[in-house]
């Protein structure tokens, strides 16, 4: 009984084979596409298809049948080629842009994006860094529980993540971010007024004025940078607990006192955390594409929100008796 040895692979050539044999043996359509398939299963007589009845036929998994491309972005001067599907599927700017039909180059069927030669190019204001932090965050490159990323580098993930409107990824950098616990008071107020938080402003604000040691110079000049009078009215604050003999609850006068600003932040924040729908964009005008590439400075990027100016109001004998909420713009004397 001759023993039971498996064949070798048969090798074809296929300069020696007829056309019918050809499109036998190497079919013009790349096993895998999609082009002939239905949507809900593989096509008959396709190998690894169902053949028989209708209820036979094997359907695409509705979480990991990933309709997916990769994607390159150039970062400063550094390129990246990542999958798109999160891209797509978890932020709220990048989803409505990758829906709408791309440009390509002159003569070429490269849209941009799908190779780097003609990558997605980011404005100058973003780094490598951040980006980078990002994908580690939302493309990690081994199984692990938990993300082992940096302080610094969930903040670059938060920074990213609130201009691009990741509102998942938002949530967890946060998390992390207070879970590492390495924030010093005056950086929970700088990061939770440019990323709306408000939770951390107000942790920041009651550390600073229940705190044994009094607010030094260059804390004083920080949180000041771009709000005037925080560091004045928190020195009042930290002088009234001292001396006031009744109960002093911090959180209370913080209410009162930065209240205006807190609630802008609060509003801010409700738009990252209920669910929302994606944002339609709308290609602007270009008299040589017709529309202008996602890369275009039009397209805009999501800009930070404006900034917000309190500026005191003083009594006539010189004495700061409030604050009031002002627009940098409205205060613009026009010409």
């Amino acid at each position: 009984m001759p023993a039971l040895i498996p064949a070798p692979p048969y090798e074809f050539d296929e300069k020696h084979l007829s056309d019918s044999e050809s499109e036998e043996f190497f079919p013009a359509e790349p096993f895998g596409s999609s082009a002939n398939i239905p949507a809900n299963g593989f096509k008959p007589g396709v190998p690894g298809s169902s053949k028989g009845k209708d209820s036979d036929i094997i359907e695409r998994d509705a979480s990991y049948y990933m309709e997916s491309s990769f994607m390159v972005f150039q970062v400063q001067k550094c390129l990246f080629r990542i999958p798109s599907y999160l891209f797509s599927n978890e932020s709220h700017v990048f989803g409505g842009m990758f829906h709408l039909p791309q440009s390509t180059s002159e003569g070429t069927h490269d849209t941009e994006g799908s190779s780097p030669t003609n990558p997605i190019i980011l404005p100058d204001e973003y780094m490598k860094e951040d980006f980078r932090s990002l994908m580690k965050a939302l493309y990690p490159l081994s199984f692990s529980l938990n993300l082992k990323l940096s302080t610094s580098e969930w903040t670059s993930v938060l920074k990213l993540s609130t201009q691009w409107y990741f509102i998942n990824l938002r949530e967890v950098a946060i998390s992390e971010i207070e879970r590492l616990n390495e924030l010093n008071l005056v950086e929970k107020i700088l990061l939770g007024r440019k990323y709306r938080i408000s939770s951390w402003m107000v942790e920041g604000f009651c550390g600073l004025v229940n705190n044994t040691e009094s607010i030094s110079d260059d804390e004083a000049i920080d949180i000041d940078s771009d709000y005037i009078t925080t560091a004045y009215k928190l020195y009042r604050m930290r002088e009234y607990r001292i001396t006031e003999r009744s109960p002093f609850i911090a959180e209370n006068h913080i209410e009162d006192i930065f209240g205006p600003e807190l609630q802008s932040v609060r509003a801010d924040e409700k738009g990252y955390k209920a669910p929302q729908e994606e944002i339609e964009f709308k290609r602007p005008p270009s008299p040589e594409w017709g529309f202008m590439p996602p890369s275009s400075p039009e397209w805009g990027f999501m800009p930070p929100p404006p900034k917000l100016v309190f500026m005191p109001e003083v009594s006539f004998q010189g004495e700061i008796i409030g604050v009031r909420e002002s627009s940098i713009k409205k205060n613009k004397k026009k010409k």
